[in-house]
C-alpha cells in the first residue's frame, strides 16, 4: 500500500511524497492549499478561499483563478507521485481528503488526546513522551511565510493562531506532567522561551515560576512574577490573575521550594566573583523612567547592550522623532545594575525647540554635586572641573547618558575617565569626532515594530480588527516612531474613531503634519529644530526645493538642476543635509527624504520661496529628466526620432550626457520611478506638452530593458497629457504606446482597443510613421488572439507604409505568425529576409531580434543544431550592441537552452541565466526563478511565451 502524502503546516508549509518535498508553486497556490489543510476533511467555500488567498485585492475572474491554482496543485502532486487525489471539488467549494494524507497538526492533536488518557490511567512517563513528541512537531511559526504576506486575508492568520494556541496548551500540560514527576530542571528552559514569546500568558508564567522555585531559584521565580505583573499592567491595565498570585504566595512562604538541595552550580545562582555593593542615597541615579511603550529595536538593544555592559562609549545619531532618546534610556535601564556607582543623565538641549544648548561646565558642576562633592569644593575653572570629574570617575563603574547633544564639542568634556564607565550619547548629528565611541545611525521602524507600537498605545484589538487601515497609518507615518506614537495617542484619546477615520485624515498630505500633533509634541516642531539649525542658506534652500519633487529619491544632476547650481556644489549641500539628518543616502550620488520630511520641506518652500521660483525650479528638474530621456532614446532607437519630434520642447536643462547603451540601461534602472513621478507631475501641472515629450522619449529605453509595466504606466500618463493638449498626434502616440504595453503584458483585448483608437488618430492627420507603427502593433496583437489572417494583412500594410526599418521588423513579426500557422519554411524565409534588410539598413536591434526568432523557427522545424548556432549568433550580436541584461537576452538564452535540450544536451545553465535576468526585470517572481533553478526541464515562463 502506498505511503500517505505527508502535509506539514506546523511551520513553513511543506508537502512530502515518498519523503521528497513537492514544488507547490508561488505564494498564492501555497496559500490556497494551506487554507484547505487548516480545515482538512471539511468543505472550504470558494469565497473563503478567495478571501484567504487574495485578501482585499480580488482579481476580476476570481473563481477561474481559484480553479487554475487548484489544477496546478493537482498536477504538482500527481507529478510528484501522490498515490491518491488529495483535493476534491465539491458543491460550493473544495476539500482536502484526510484519507489521502497524514497531517502534522492532526498528529499533534492525537498525541494530546492520548497523553490525557495516559495521565488519567497513571502512565505519566508515557504522557510526558507523547506531549514531548507533539511539541517537536512545530518546526517554527505556523505558516509563517504565508501569514506575513500582504496578499493573503485574515483566515490564514486566524487558523495559524488556533494552532499556536494548541501548541501552548500542549506545552502547559507537558510542564504539568514533568513537574509532577520531578522534572523541574527539564522544563525551565523551554518555559522561559515560551514565556518570552507569550509574556501575557499567565498559565505559562505560573509553571515557569514553579519550575524555577523547585530548582532552588526562588529569586528568579519572583523576578518572573514581577516582570509578568509589569507587562500585564503596562499592556492590559490589569493585575495578575488568581493562579499567578497563588504561585507567588507559595514561593514567598516556601510552600513551593527546592525539590532537591541546589548546590553552588545551580543554573541561575549567583556567579562566583560577582559582588554587589550596598547601595545608599549617595549613589546618584537620575535616569528618567523607562518608556512604558518602548517597542522593537530588538537587534539594536541586544548588540548595543553588549557593547556598553562592561564600559565604553556609544553615540546614537538619527533624525528627529526616530526614537534615539527612548532607545538610550531603555538601554540604560537594562544595564543599570552593572554600574553600582551611579547612573547620571542629562538632556543637553542640543535640539530642543527654542532651547539653548547646555554649556559643558554647567553640566559638570551638576554631575560633581550628584557624585557627593560639596558645593563649596567644586572648582570654578574649566581645567579644574575637568580634572576633578576625571579623578572621581577613574575607579568607578558609572553610567552616563548624554541625551540630545548638539555636537562633539558639547560632549567631549563630559566623558568620564574610568575604563569601567559607560557613556551613551544621542544627537541628531553623526558625532564622528567623538573619540573611541561606537556610532549607530538609527533608522525608522520596520513594519512589525511600527504595528506593535500602534497596538501598544491605541489598543491591540482595535488595530488588529482593521489591518488594512492600520497598514495605511503605518505607511503615512513613514514608520517614524514619533509620528506613530502621536497617531496612536490621537486614537487612544478618541475612542469613537476607527483606525480608518485616522487613516482618512492622514491621507490629505497638506494636513498630515497638523494631524500628527498632540499637546506640545508634533512632527513639524521636531523637524523645525533641525531645519532652523542649518547654518548655510544654500543648504536650507536645497532642502526646501527637494520638497517640490515627487520622486522617491534624487541624483546629483537633477538636484543641481533643481537648485541651479553646479553638480559639485549640489553634492556638497546634499551631504550637509545628510549630516543634519534632513536627508539620507543609501548609494553614492543618490539622496532621499521620507514623506513626512518631504511634506515639511514643501511647507517651507511655499512659505519661503515665491511661486515663480518654485515653478522655475520644478521645470529645471523635469527638463533635466526630459533632456536625458531624449538622449537615451536617440541611443537605443535612433530611427524613432519622429516620435520625439511630435512634442518639441525648449529645454532649460540639457540633461545628463549619456553616451552608450550601457549608460542608458543603468540610467533607466536607477531613475525609472522618478521618471514616472516627473511625467505624472508635469501631466497634471501646467506643462502637459513636456509630459508628452518625456513619455515619447521614454518608451524606447523602457521597452529595451523589458520594463513593460513601467511602459504601461507611462502610456497612461501620456494619454492624460495628450487629452489635455488635444493634439491628435499626441493621442495617436499615447494610444499606440498603451496598446503595445498591454500586448506585452498579455491584455490583448485592451491592447487592440487602444491600438485601433491610435490608428484612427494617425489616419485623421495622415501620419504615415505613426500609422505603420500602430498597424504593426495590431498585427502582433491579432497573432496573439489567433486572428492570423488579419495579422498578416496588418503587418503587410505596415510594411508598405513604413520605412525600411519598419519593414524589417514587420517581416520578423510575419515570421512569428507563420510559426502559429505551422508554415515553418515560410517563417524561416521571413526571418532571414528581416535579418538581411536590418543588416543593410544598419538597424542592429531589429537584426538581433530577428536572429532570435529565426533560431526559434529552426528549433520548431526540428533542426535543433541550426537553432543552437543561430541563438548563439543572436546572443553574440546582441551583446555587441549592449543588450546584456535585457529581456531579449533572456529570451535568447531560454531558446538556446531549449535547443540544447532538444539535442539531448544540458540547457540548465542557459535557463538559469535567463531566469536571473527575468527576475531582475520583475518578469518572474522568486518562486518561479527558484523552480527553474532546481528543475532539469522547466516550463517556459509566461513572459517569454507571450512574445513568441
Amino acid at each position: 500500500m502506498a505511503e500517505p502524502t505527508q502535509c506539514r503546516i506546523l511551520g513553513p508549509l511543506e508537502v512530502l511524497v515518498g519523503g521528497r518535498p513537492v514544488a507547490l508553486g508561488g505564494r498564492r497556490p501555497r496559500a490556497l492549499l494551506a487554507t484547505l489543510l487548516l480545515d482538512a476533511g471539511r468543505v472550504v467555500p470558494t469565497e473563503r478561499l478567495t478571501a484567504a488567498v487574495w485578501g482585499d485585492e480580488l482579481p476580476g475572474s476570481v473563481r477561474a483563478q481559484v480553479s487554475i491554482h487548484v489544477s496546478a496543485l493537482r498536477r504538482a502532486l500527481e507529478r510528484a507521485g501522490c498515490a491518491h487525489p488529495m483535493i476534491e471539488t465539491v458543491p460550493g467549494g473544495y476539500l482536502v481528503r484526510t484519507d489521502a494524507l497524514r497531517l502534522d497538526a492532526d498528529e499533534a492533536r492525537r498525541c494530546l488526546d492520548e497523553a490525557r488518557d495516559a495521565v488519567d490511567k497513571g502512565f505519566v512517563d508515557k504522557a510526558a513522551e507523547l506531549l514531548r513528541y507533539a511539541l517537536s512537531s512545530w518546526r517554527g511559526p505556523v505558516l509563517a511565510e504565508l501569514t506575513g504576506s500582504d496578499i493573503t486575508g485574515s483566515s490564514l492568520t486566524t487558523g495559524a493562531a488556533r494552532l499556536e494556541e494548541l501548541r501552548l496548551t500542549i506545552a502547559e500540560e507537558w510542564a504539568d506532567v514533568e513537574l509532577g514527576r520531578g522534572g523541574h530542571r527539564a522544563v525551565s528552559g523551554e518555559l522561559r522561551a515560551l514565556v518570552a514569546e507569550h509574556p501575557l500568558r499567565e498559565r505559562l508564567r505560573a509553571r515557569l515560576m514553579r519550575a524555577l522555585a523547585e530548582s532552588g531559584r526562588q529569586s528568579e521565580a519572583l523576578d518572573a512574577y514581577r516582570e509578568g505583573r509589569r507587562v500585564l499592567v503596562d499592556e492590559l491595565g490589569v493585575e495578575p490573575g488568581a493562579e499567578l498570585r497563588r504561585v507567588e504566595q507559595a514561593v514567598l512562604t516556601g510552600e513551593i521550594g527546592p525539590a532537591t538541595r541546589p548546590d553552588e552550580s545551580t543554573p541561575g545562582g549567583p556567579a562566583s566573583g560577582d559582588t554587589v555593593p550596598a547601595r545608599d542615597d549617595a549613589v546618584p541615579s537620575s535616569l528618567p523612567r523607562d518608556v512604558a511603550s518602548f517597542t522593537g529595536r530588538a537587534a539594536e538593544v541586544e548588540r548595543l547592550g553588549e557593547l556598553i555592559r562592561d564600559g565604553g562609549a556609544l553615540a546614537i545619531a538619527g533624525a528627529g522623532g526616530v526614537g534615539k532618546s527612548a532607545l538610550a534610556i531603555h538601554l540604560a535601564h537594562l544595564v543599570a545594575d552593572r554600574f553600582p556607582d551611579g547612573r547620571l543623565y542629562v538632556d543637553l538641549h542640543g535640539s530642543t525647540p527654542d532651547g539653548v544648548p547646555l554649556e559643558p561646565a554647567a553640566v559638570l558642576v551638576s554631575f560633581l554635586g550628584a557624585l557627593g562633592v560639596p558645593t563649596s569644593a567644586i572648582p570654578s575653572g574649566d581645567d579644574e572641573l575637568d580634572a576633578m570629574f576625571r579623578s572621581l570617575t577613574h575607579r568607578r563603574r558609572l553610567l552616563v547618558v548624554l541625551d540630545n547633544a548638539a555636537d562633539a564639542r558639547q560632549v567631549r568634556r563630559l566623558m568620564p575617565g574610568g575604563p569601567g564607565c559607560a557613556v551613551v550619547v544621542t544627537s541628531r548629528r553623526v558625532l564622528g569626532a567623538l573619540d573611541s565611541a561606537t556610532s549607530l545611525t538609527l533608522d525608522v521602524f520596520d513594519d512589525d515594530d511600527a504595528h506593535e507600537l500602534l497596538a501598544r498605545i491605541a489598543g491591540r484589538e482595535r488595530v488588529e480588527t482593521e489591518p488594512g487601515a492600520t497598514a495605511d497609518v503605518v505607511r503615512m507615518c513613514e514608520r517614524l516612531p514619533l509620528a506613530l506614537a502621536l497617531a496612536a495617542a490621537r486614537l487612544a484619546s478618541r475612542p469613537s474613531w476607527s483606525v480608518r477615520d485616522l487613516a482618512d485624515r492622514l491621507a490629505g498630505e497638506h494636513g498630515r503634519l497638523s494631524e500628527l500633533t498632540v499637546d506640545d509634541q508634533g512632527v513639524r516642531a521636531s523637524f523645525m529644530v533641525s531645519y532652523a539649525d542649518l547654518d548655510d542658506p544654500h543648504t536650507g534652500r536645497m532642502f526646501r526645493l527637494l520638497g517640490l519633487l515627487d520622486g522617491l529619491d534624487v541624483g546629483v544632476p537633477v538636484a543641481a538642476a533643481l537648485a541651479d547650481v553646479s553638480e559639485d556644489r549640489a553634492e556638497e549641500v546634499l551631504d550637509r543635509l545628510v549630516d543634519a539628518q534632513l536627508a539620507q543616502t543609501r548609494a553614492p550620488g543618490r539622496y532621499h527624504m521620507h514623506d513626512l520630511l518631504r511634506l515639511f520641506a514643501h511647507e517651507r518652500a511655499v512659505a519661503e520661496e515665491t511661486e515663480e521660483a518654485r515653478v522655475r525650479a520644478r521645470r529645471r528638474a523635469v527638463h533635466c529628466y526630459v533632456g536625458t530621456a531624449l538622449t537615451a532614446s536617440s541611443i537605443v532607437a535612433p530611427s524613432y526620432a519622429w516620435r520625439t519630434d511630435l512634442a518639441p520642447t525648449t529645454l532649460t536643462h540639457p540633461g545628463v550626457a549619456l553616451t552608450s547603451v550601457a549608460d542608458v540601461n543603468a540610467w533607466v534602472e536607477v531613475e525609472r520611478d522618478n521618471l514616472i513621478a516627473a511625467a505624472r507631475q508635469a501631466a497634471s501641472g501646467d506643462e502637459p506638452g513636456v509630459a508628452m515629450s518625456l513619455a515619447a522619449a521614454l518608451d524606447a529605453p523602457l521597452e529595451y530593458r523589458g520594463r513593460w509595466r513601467e511602459q504601461l504606466t507611462v502610456g497612461e500618463i501620456a494619454l492624460q497629457a495628450a487629452t489635455r493638449t488635444g493634439d491628435p498626434r499626441h493621442l495617436g502616440l499615447a494610444h499606440n504606446d498603451l496598446g503595445w504595453a498591454y500586448n506585452t503584458l498579455g491584455y490583448f483585448t485592451e491592447a487592440l482597443d487602444h491600438l485601433e483608437q491610435g490608428l484612427a488618430r494617425w489616419q485623421s492627420v495622415g501620419h504615415r510613421e505613426g500609422e505603420a507603427l500602430t498597424l504593426h502593433g495590431i498585427g502582433v496583437v491579432c497573432r496573439s488572439l489567433g486572428r492570423l489572417d488579419r495579422a498578416l494583412d496588418c503587418l503587410g500594410r505596415a510594411s508598405r507604409l513604413g520605412d525600411p526599418g519598419r519593414a524589417a521588423t514587420c517581416l520578423t513579426s510575419t515570421g512569428l505568425v507563420y510559426h502559429r500557422l505551422g508554415r515553418l519554411t515560410e517563417a524561416v524565409a521571413a526571418h532571414e529576409a528581416s535579418v538581411a534588410l536590418a543588416r543593410e539598413k544598419g538597424t542592429m536591434r531589429t537584426e538581433v531580434i530577428a536572429l532570435g526568432n529565426l533560431a526559434e523557427a529552426h528549433r520548431l522545424a526540428g533542426t535543433a543544431d541550426r537553432a543552437v548556432a543561430t541563438f548563439r549568433e543572436a546572443l553574440a550580436a546582441g551583446r555587441a550592441t549592449g543588450y546584456a541584461g535585457t529581456y531579449w537576452e533572456a529570451e535568447h538564452l531560454w531558446g538556446l537552452g531549449r535547443a540544447l535540450h532538444d539535442l539531448g544536451m544540458d540547457g540548465c545553465d542557459s535557463w538559469q541565466r535567463s531566469a536571473a535576468i527575468l527576475l531582475a526585470l520583475g518578469l518572474v517572481g522568486p518562486e518561479e526563478a527558484a523552480e527553474i533553478e532546481r528543475n532539469p526541464d522547466p516550463e517556459t515562463p509566461a513572459a517569454i511565451i507571450g512574445q513568441l
